[in-house]
């Protein structure tokens, strides 16, 4: 189950907020390598074993590109790393590459679990009020993409039945205008009075928790990066050094990067065992 999903919706968006801010704040390889690990383990609890693992694997091979791509073009550097049919791949732009891809996927991972959190009816209730045209704009963009995933499957599985292609159309349009006429009525649209949200409005203690302890990390994280000796310096030449409060650092956001999958798994723990002991 998603439990991270029942946070308020505004608690949702501060975290992948912060999240996409944390990673390009530091432009860290270390940071980006933590951000994409995390994020595997998320993409592949909310997507399954064999999707997460399949869009993964094309997620290293995109990283892999982009890191050759970069080295080819760009070029900058003091170290040989490869040499391919005369070209010479540099280790310092096939580095500042990798680090480029490890953000872009990682990314890609990070918003794939956001997908299956918010839908098009938290926006409206986040932003609706206060910024009507922009919450229109993200909620009709996410309830595209469900409403065209839904179609597809809805005409594959008829057509394999052999349901001719203009009933499957005809009758999901009539069942569409019906669920939203329905759902437009129960609301309050068009009676005087203020419409109704599926979602709750109000913030609960968790949401206030949750919200101090990841802007709490976050800022913790920023203070201790700023006074450690930590760095990897990619241009003109490759630098590493690492300490104490560098790695504390990484261990730190990889805590707040992965902390949604965290919580889901505990809740799912907690709830398993609760139903053993009911059973027993």
């Amino acid at each position: 189950m998603n439990y991270f999903g029942k946070f308020h919706p505004t608690i949702i968006m501060l975290y992948y907020f912060i999240a996409v801010f944390l990673n390009v704040y530091y432009f860290d390889l270390g940071v980006s390598l933590v951000f994409f690990l995390s994020q595997i383990f998320s993409y592949i609890y909310y997507k399954g074993v064999n999707k997460g693992v399949k869009f993964v694997l094309k997620g290293i091979i995109l990283i892999e590109i982009i890191a050759v791509l970069n080295s080819v073009i760009n070029g900058r550097g003091m170290t040989i790393f490869l040499t391919v049919l005369g070209q010479k791949i540099m280790l310092e732009s096939y580095i500042y590459g990798t680090n480029l891809g490890l953000i872009l996927v990682g990314t890609l991972l990070l918003f794939g679990g956001y997908n299956e959190l918010m839908s098009s009816g938290k926006i409206m209730t986040v932003l609706g009020k206060h910024f009507p045209g922009i919450a229109m704009s993200f909620s009709t963009v996410l309830m595209f993409v469900e409403k065209i995933k839904w179609l597809y499957g809805k005409l594959r599985e008829n057509n394999h039945l052999g349901i001719p292609l203009i009933n499957t159309i005809t009758a999901l349009s009539l069942e569409e205008a019906v669920d939203t006429g329905m759902s437009m009525e129960y609301r309050g649209y068009g009676k005087g009075g203020k419409r109704t949200s599926i979602y709750s409005k109000d913030f609960v203690k968790k949401d206030i928790i949750f919200a101090l302890i990841i802007v709490t990390l976050s800022i913790l994280s920023i203070v201790l990066y700023k006074n450690s000796q930590t760095h990897i310096y990619i241009y003109p030449y490759l630098d590493m050094n690492f300490d104490g409060l560098g790695l504390s650092t990484y261990g730190l956001l990889g805590g707040i990067f992965i902390l949604p999958f965290i919580i889901n798994i505990t809740k799912e723990i907690k709830w398993k065992f609760a139903i053993k002991q009911i059973r027993s």
